[in-house]
């Protein structure tokens, strides 16, 4: 049997990758040297002997460098080359990402579950390092740290809410195992645990998206493997019992959550009355949704270009009076509506494509963990731009490189947590 140092020093990628996974959300300020660790080991030990590309996996792989590539594109009409650069910076994991994960040989299934096992880590002691820093704050001072940003202390609140969230179905998968496999029912209580413990800490994010995003993993989860022993009827109207179960349950668990419901339905049936002075997240949203259109309707159809896109922004807000969104310099908060202003209409059709090709593949492979990650982050865009920031830029390349040619022989999950002669 290999020694870890003898796995180490002959597969040095699979420790990169995991590393990787769990620096996502607990290390974020390592994951650019990371980055280059993958591309370093990579290229020494599997290329270095066989050849440049030798052994990639090429299907598909075009789709995902695209998005990137066309931003180069927007550096043409663009004027503003400085933030252009910046832009680029941020979303060169789009195009690096996918490409050394195409060139790792094809793992098997152990190495998956490995990598899985280190990002659920990874959320775990973040989890631990962010309850610790408040309990800390608490018994120093008495001040409450135990919620929304003052508890999240490496990303915003919506960002570490989608973290936990994947984590929530990778618990969930783990637990399905557990729940089959005769060597697995010790760990059931544990993974059970982790699924409770996750979801009581989204809630204490108090991120709107975030919660949404979590009750959607639970349904979907539900949804999968139900439909598969109860069929369609009987999932439907469960799911539907389940919703109202669970929306009952977090507005009487955290009783802010009824200020900030009330908010939303405001802010979206009287959004011609809203204070343009604000900065409630709510409000400013559809402020900024709204300016966002404007600068659309004149930059058609190719967008204002890769740099370019802050500044119209800007001088839109000042021009409508949105004193607040201006202060902040905030960005659309959509994805899609931040790419059809900075791209034109090429841009939104290769994000679109970027998306919808994968979201293909994990439907025909009945893939339920590519499938909760896909809905979950195509949900986050409507109100998050998590293309311009590295912490959504390298949750989304990492993962969607990491499923799609990782996970491409896992295709039936029903048949992988019951196979578990394969894993001993």
């Amino acid at each position: 049997m290999k020694t870890w140092l003898q796995i180490l020093r002959q597969q040095p990628w699979k420790f990169a990758v995991a590393a990787l996974a769990f620096a996502i959300p607990s290390m974020p300020w390592f994951l650019p040297s990371l980055i280059v660790l993958i591309f370093v080991v990579t290229l020494w030990k599997q290329y270095y002997r066989q050849g440049l590309g030798k052994g990639a996996r090429r299907k598909g792989l075009i789709v995902f460098p695209l998005f990137f590539l066309f931003h180069g594109i927007g550096l043409l009409y663009t004027q503003n080359m400085e933030y252009a650069r910046h832009d680029l910076e941020t979303k060169s994991a789009l195009l690096f990402l996918p490409i050394l994960m195409s060139w790792i040989p094809r793992p098997v299934l152990r190495d998956v579950y490995q990598v899985m096992l280190a990002y659920i880590a990874g959320c775990f002691t973040a989890m631990l390092e962010c309850l610790g820093v408040a309990s800390v704050h608490w018994l120093r001072t008495g001040e409450n740290h135990f919620f929304y940003a003052d508890l999240s202390l490496h990303q915003h609140t919506t960002y570490f809410a989608l973290y936990v969230s994947l984590a929530i179905a990778m618990a969930y998968y783990f637990l399905l195992r557990a729940n089959r496999s005769k060597k697995g029912k010790g760990f059931y209580a544990m993974w059970v645990s982790l699924v409770v413990v996750f979801s009581g800490f989204v809630l204490m994010l108090y991120s709107k998206a975030g919660m949404a995003t979590m009750v959607m993993v639970h349904l979907i989860t539900f949804a999968y493997f139900a439909k598969q022993r109860f069929g369609w009827w009987k999932t439907i109207v469960t799911m539907l019992l389940i919703t109202v179960g669970s929306s009952v349950l977090i507005y009487v668990a955290v009783p802010h959550t009824a200020y900030r419901l009330h908010l939303i339905k405001e802010s979206l049936l009287n959004h011609d009355k809203l204070d343009k002075t604000t900065v409630e997240s709510t409000a400013v949203r559809v402020l900024v949704w709204h300016a966002s259109k404007e600068v659309l309707k004149e930059h058609q159809p190719w967008g204002t270009g890769t740099g370019d896109v802050k500044d119209e922004l800007l001088a839109m807000y000042k021009r409508l009076g949105m004193t607040g969104a201006l202060k902040h310099e905030l960005n659309s908060h959509n994805q899609y509506l931040q790419t059809w202003c900075a791209l034109g209409i090429p841009g939104i059709v290769l994000l679109l494509l970027m998306l919808v090709y994968p979201f293909r593949r994990a439907i025909r492979e009945s893939n339920y963990i590519y499938l909760v990650f896909l809905i979950t982050f195509i949900f986050n865009l409507l109100s998050e731009s998590m293309l311009e920031k590295q912490a959504g830029v390298v949750y989304f390349a990492f993962f969607n490189a990491f499923f799609f040619f990782w996970c491409h022989a896992d295709r039936q999950p029903k048949d992988a947590i019951s196979a578990d002669a394969q894993f001993q």
